[in-house]
């Protein structure tokens, strides 16, 4: 929303394509597909961004944009599609993505294996609908957007209503997107050669040393005052898959290994409320529990299907490690 301020676009459901134009891009079909969208979210926006690719220019001039605003004039859509006939370097190009709902991809290249466009959109974090070339079916899957079949309109309608009447979902599709796509900026980039060639080169591997500090918030954010919860929605703990053995072993294991290496008092009440944790889960012939609700109590239906053994051995490990561990408080090894 404070994008589309920045960029004096109304604040109201906005989908958009951008590149260099030309007619394999499909576009005819994305816009055909809006009537029937409309009738259901009367206020929403298209804005094709993008001037005609300079070859294309060269050989017939503008007559695919032309043609794509004669069809969105036929169909009474001249307030709902609009042309932003610029080419934008890459950071107003990016505010025009932050500004986007949706993003739609209509190729009609079959062997397209490399869309740019698609990356940069995943990368910023926005839900893509895109059709079914090579790349957007590795790339799009049911967590971060939809595919549709080439020269679709219809599907193209059907998956703009569904994601557009969720905001949760594209919300949710969105961070997904986001978080998918870190390995492929630059930066990250560069640390997966560097990472590669490090063990070829032994003085690059001595320079490679520069780790980013470690971070807790997130195994702080997944527990209470019980243990940590099994599952989380990115950031966000999920308490309805409740909590198991197996989660809280493995927490213990990475606290006695931070604690080690850190020495830091404030890590030792997590250690205590997992041990706590798998204290409760405790049964009384020397086996353990796995599964508990988020009501705190032994999930007994999802024990009868699943095999507590990995569970056990795992917590029987960090009880080990813990008990042998010259670094932490004698009460807590003798726990």
């Amino acid at each position: 929303t404070e994008t589309k301020s920045k960029l004096s676009l109304p604040r109201v459901p906005t989908i958009s394509t951008f590149g260099l134009l030309s007619k394999n891009k499909g576009i005819e079909y994305v816009i055909s597909s809006l009537p029937r969208v409309i009738k259901k979210f009367p206020a929403l926006r298209y804005l094709i961004i993008g001037k005609t690719h300079p070859m294309v220019k060269k050989s017939e001039g503008d007559v695919y944009m032309e043609q794509l605003k004669k069809l969105a004039h036929s169909l009474k859509l001249d307030s709902h599609v609009y042309f932003i006939n610029r080419y934008f370097k890459t950071p107003k190009l990016l505010k025009y993505l932050q500004a986007t709902d949706i993003y739609i991809s209509g190729s009609l290249d079959a062997k397209q294996t490399v869309s740019g466009t698609l990356s940069y959109a995943l990368g910023s974090g926005r839900p893509v609908i895109s059709t079914e070339f090579p790349q957007a079916r590795e790339d799009i899957t049911p967590a971060v957007g939809a595919l549709v079949p080439f020269r679709d309109s219809r599907a193209f309608s059907t998956a703009l209503i569904r994601l557009l009447g969720n905001k949760r979902l594209i919300l949710d599709m969105g961070k997904n997107a986001y978080f998918k796509t870190r390995h492929m900026i630059w930066p990250n980039v560069a640390i997966a050669y560097a990472r590669y060639l490090s063990r070829f080169s032994p003085n690059l591997a001595k320079q490679y040393k520069n780790l980013p500090p470690i971070k807790l918030d997130h195994i702080q954010a997944l527990t209470d005052n019980f243990g940590i919860f099994q599952f989380a929605r990115l950031h966000v703990p999920d308490p309805r898959y409740g909590y198991t053995l197996d989660d809280n072993a493995r927490a213990l294991l990475a606290m006695e290994g931070y604690y080690k290496k850190f020495r830091q008092r404030k890590i030792l009440p997590l250690i205590s409320r997992y041990l706590k944790f798998i204290s409760a889960a405790a049964v009384c012939n020397g086996s353990f529990h796995n599964y508990f609700t988020a009501k705190r109590v032994v999930d007994a239906t999802t024990e009868m299907r699943n095999s507590p053994e990995d569970a056990n051995a795992r917590c029987l490990y960090a009880l080990m490690a813990i008990s042998g561990s010259p670094s932490l408080p004698k009460d807590l090894r003798a726990k």
